[in-house]
């Protein structure tokens, strides 16, 4: 057995030992330093671009009223928030720009 072929056998050998280990919990040694408020979080950008992909996608999800009867629930069209929500919510917005200013 030459030098290139124990070498790699001994890599190749630890690598294999290593496959499959999963840890359940993230091991800290220690407690973050302090904590991180919520304005200084939202100056990462990743961070922001997140809280924005969210607030994005809940204010195009369908809004709707329902109202329950005796035989199941029904869309009730015309209740006042079917209504506001059925279009533009006012002159400036619609409802996705609303609804992403909510969220």
């Amino acid at each position: 057995m030459n030098l290139f072929s124990y070498l790699g056998n001994w890599v190749m050998g630890g690598l294999r030992r290593l496959i499959g280990t999963q840890y359940s919990t993230p091991s800290y040694g220690e407690e973050a330093a302090s904590p991180v408020p919520f304005d200084s979080a939202m100056q990462m950008s990743a961070v922001w671009a997140c809280v924005k992909l969210l607030a994005e996608t809940v204010s195009c999800l369908p809004l709707s009223v329902y109202k329950v009867g005796s035989n199941g629930r029904k869309v009730a069209e015309s209740h006042a928030l079917s209504i506001l929500f059925s279009g533009k919510v006012n002159r400036y917005q619609t409802k996705v720009e609303f609804l992403k200013r909510l969220s």
